[in-house]
């Protein structure tokens, strides 16, 4: 499956003699589909990080939604959803296989503690199992 898919982590997870193979994906603002100008503003955002453009060209695409770059723009963010979806579709269709994939919306829900509560709450809704808490602890007896 992970040749099928990227995913930002990966574990293999043994409860209660049952395996569950769970993926985590750790979604940034622009993987938002429910906000699409800010999901481009953090998509172009990450572009200029890594060097693509200045924050100057960066204003200069969103402020104009009806500007060919932005359009442009957006239709390589609509791709990265295109994407997403079709992981969904992938872990979706292998849920009876035991493979599980839990986004967490790195723009609403941040620090450890909280990842956390999100990971476990997820796992269990999507298993009814509970992951134990000492597996997210592994050096604390």
């Amino acid at each position: 499956v992970l040749k099928l898919a990227h995913v930002d982590m990966y574990a293999t997870l043994k409860i209660n003699s049952e395996i569950y193979n769970l993926a985590i994906e750790h979604d940034g603002k622009q993987h938002d589909q429910n906000d699409p100008h800010g999901a481009l503003r953090a998509y172009l955002g990450i572009q200029a990080r890594n060097g693509r453009f200045t924050t100057q060209e960066v204003n200069q695409i969103l402020a104009d939604p009806t500007s060919t770059d932005y359009n442009k723009y957006m239709a390589e963010l609509e791709k990265l959803w295109e994407r997403d979806d079709a992981k969904d579709k992938l872990f979706l269709d292998l849920k009876e296989d035991g493979y599980y994939l839990i986004r967490i919306p790195a723009y609403k829900v941040n620090g450890i503690e909280n990842i956390q509560k999100y990971i476990i709450k997820e796992f269990f809704d999507l298993t009814k199992n509970n992951i134990p808490y000492s597996y997210f602890n592994p050096f604390k007896l």
